[in-house]
Protein backbone atom coordinates (compact mmCIF):
# COMPACT_ATOMS: atom_id res chain seq x y z
CA UNK A 1 0.00 0.00 0.00
CA UNK A 2 1.32 3.41 -0.88
CA UNK A 3 0.31 7.03 -0.27
CA UNK A 4 1.58 9.95 -2.32
CA UNK A 5 -0.44 12.65 -0.53
CA UNK A 6 -2.56 13.23 2.59
CA UNK A 7 -5.79 12.09 0.91
CA UNK A 8 -4.28 8.73 0.00
CA UNK A 9 -2.85 8.46 3.52
CA UNK A 10 -6.38 8.93 4.91
CA UNK A 11 -7.63 6.19 2.57
CA UNK A 12 -4.93 3.83 3.88
CA UNK A 13 -5.86 4.71 7.47
CA UNK A 14 -9.58 4.10 6.86
CA UNK A 15 -8.92 0.72 5.22
CA UNK A 16 -6.74 -0.24 8.20
CA UNK A 17 -9.39 0.77 10.74
CA UNK A 18 -12.00 -1.24 8.81
CA UNK A 19 -9.65 -4.27 8.97
CA UNK A 20 -9.70 -4.61 5.18
CA UNK A 21 -5.91 -4.97 5.12
CA UNK A 22 -3.37 -6.74 7.31
CA UNK A 23 0.13 -5.39 7.78
CA UNK A 24 2.90 -7.88 7.04
CA UNK A 25 5.95 -6.17 8.52
CA UNK A 26 6.35 -5.19 12.20
CA UNK A 27 9.30 -3.91 14.22
CA UNK A 28 10.54 -5.15 17.62
CA UNK A 29 7.74 -3.29 19.45
CA UNK A 30 5.14 -4.81 17.09
CA UNK A 31 4.48 -1.44 15.45
CA UNK A 32 3.68 -1.47 11.75
CA UNK A 33 6.67 -0.55 9.63
CA UNK A 34 6.17 2.22 7.10
CA UNK A 35 8.88 3.23 4.66
CA UNK A 36 9.20 6.86 3.62
CA UNK A 37 10.79 7.84 0.32
CA UNK A 38 12.11 11.40 0.59
CA UNK A 39 13.26 13.72 -2.15
CA UNK A 40 17.06 13.97 -2.17
CA UNK A 41 16.68 17.58 -3.31
CA UNK A 42 14.07 18.98 -0.90
CA UNK A 43 14.10 16.32 1.83
CA UNK A 44 10.28 16.25 1.74
CA UNK A 45 8.39 12.94 1.73
CA UNK A 46 7.30 11.76 -1.72
CA UNK A 47 5.68 8.50 -0.75
CA UNK A 48 4.89 6.40 2.31
CA UNK A 49 4.40 2.67 1.81
CA UNK A 50 3.71 -0.48 3.81
CA UNK A 51 3.73 -4.20 3.07
CA UNK A 52 0.17 -5.46 3.46
CA UNK A 53 -2.01 -8.45 2.65
CA UNK A 54 -5.58 -8.17 1.46
CA UNK A 55 -8.15 -10.00 -0.61
CA UNK A 56 -7.79 -9.38 -4.35
CA UNK A 57 -11.21 -7.70 -4.45
CA UNK A 58 -10.13 -5.33 -1.67
CA UNK A 59 -6.88 -4.62 -3.51
CA UNK A 60 -8.74 -3.79 -6.73
CA UNK A 61 -11.14 -1.53 -4.80
CA UNK A 62 -8.19 0.23 -3.12
CA UNK A 63 -6.40 0.82 -6.45
CA UNK A 64 -9.61 2.10 -8.07
CA UNK A 65 -10.27 4.58 -5.23
CA UNK A 66 -6.56 5.49 -4.87
CA UNK A 67 -6.37 6.34 -8.58
CA UNK A 68 -9.63 8.33 -8.68
CA UNK A 69 -9.51 12.10 -9.22
CA UNK A 70 -10.65 12.59 -5.62
CA UNK A 71 -7.45 10.98 -4.25
CA UNK A 72 -4.94 11.26 -7.12
CA UNK A 73 -4.47 15.02 -7.38
CA UNK A 74 -1.76 17.36 -8.68
CA UNK A 75 0.43 16.75 -5.60
CA UNK A 76 0.29 12.98 -6.05
CA UNK A 77 1.04 13.36 -9.76
CA UNK A 78 4.11 15.51 -9.01
CA UNK A 79 5.35 13.01 -6.41
CA UNK A 80 4.86 10.12 -8.86
CA UNK A 81 6.74 12.02 -11.58
CA UNK A 82 9.67 12.64 -9.24
CA UNK A 83 9.77 8.99 -8.11
CA UNK A 84 9.89 7.89 -11.75
CA UNK A 85 12.53 10.52 -12.62
CA UNK A 86 14.70 9.34 -9.69
CA UNK A 87 14.36 5.75 -10.94
CA UNK A 88 12.81 4.56 -7.67
CA UNK A 89 9.76 3.20 -9.42
CA UNK A 90 9.05 2.24 -13.00
CA UNK A 91 5.86 2.83 -14.88
CA UNK A 92 4.76 0.62 -17.73
CA UNK A 93 2.11 2.52 -19.73
CA UNK A 94 1.02 -0.70 -21.45
CA UNK A 95 -0.52 -1.91 -18.17
CA UNK A 96 -2.89 1.07 -17.91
Amino acid sequence: MSALNDKQLWLCDIMTRLHLINYVEEDEELDFVAHVLESPITGKPLSVWWNVESLSAVHRMFVWIWNSRMFYDKEAEQHMDELIRLGWISFDATNH
